[in-house]
């Protein structure tokens, strides 16, 4: 039987951050799943355009799956990298899924990195979250507070942010976490008004985020003064900067491996 894995990504143009943050993710899915073809896929068709301007061709989940389709593949996973269940992963990976179920005998969906929240620490993907990030923390002072910068969820509120800090809370974890997006909630003022409030000044800033690129070196470091790191040194902190993204994390890969070993054991 013809089995895949289809590792679906929004998408990166940088080809050392594609290497550091999403290729590593699909070499450590070849090395655990040596019974099935690994491809990838990206959902940002802006993306894709660009990419094919420069003559890279990445499919798109739709391409991925009609290619799988005609290569007569019976069980295919696809697996999203994104963080959180939001408006891309229901618009472009379920719905496009629910298209493809009837053309293979096994077409399965794992989750995003943060979706269960369970009581079991060890089942529960917002503790498994935050332990991996928290593993890349090798010399946080015991001054610092570590702020979290995500993205958020564009015309719409992603309460998974809120259900990460109040886990990081009752974990009694120096974490604040915030989101870019200005219609999504907490946003940086939120996220100044909770470190004054623990009257907190060192600060260690980091991306809740799989890939660096712009979000990173530009929304959350860079020398606009409407960057994260130039308004919170404007608020008063004294801030340090970690600008890699979570898929160069090795502890935070692992999480896609074990997302996608659920999928497989979901009966059909």
């Amino acid at each position: 039987m013809k089995k895949a894995i289809i590792l679906v990504s929004f998408g990166v143009v940088d080809e050392y951050i594609r290497l550091k943050c999403l290729d590593s993710i699909v070499l450590k899915i070849k090395q655990f799943f040596p019974d099935y073809t690994v491809c990838t896929a990206f959902t940002s068709m802006f993306i894709l355009k660009k990419l094919r301007k420069q003559n890279i061709h990445i499919d798109s989940l739709p391409e991925v799956l009609t290619k799988l389709q005609q290569e007569q593949y019976e069980e295919v996973v696809i697996q999203p990298t994104h963080l959180t269940p939001g408006e891309e992963y229901e618009n472009k990976i379920i719905a496009v899924s629910e298209v493809y179920k009837t053309v293979f005998p096994k077409l399965k969906v794992g989750s995003p990195v943060f979706s269960v929240e369970d009581e079991i620490p060890d089942k529960d993907d917002y503790r498994i979250g935050l332990k991996c990030i928290l593993q890349q923390i090798v010399s946080l002072a015991k001054t610092e507070e570590v702020v979290l910068m995500g993205h958020g969820s564009p015309h719409q509120h992603n309460p998974i942010y809120e259900i990460l800090q109040r886990k990081a809370d009752e974990l009694n974890l120096p974490i604040t976490i915030g989101v870019l997006e200005p219609t999504d909630y907490p946003g940086l003022e939120d996220v100044i008004a909770r470190l004054k409030n623990k009257n907190k000044k060192n600060i260690y800033l980091m991306p809740l985020l799989l890939a660096g690129g712009m979000h990173i070196m530009q929304d959350m470091a860079g020398e606009s003064p409407d960057s994260w790191l130039n308004k919170l040194k404007h608020a008063g902190f004294s801030v340090r900067i970690y600008t890699k993204g979570l898929g160069e994390n090795e502890a935070f890969q692992d999480i896609y491996i074990q997302h996608i070993q659920a999928a497989l054991e979901l009966k059909n």
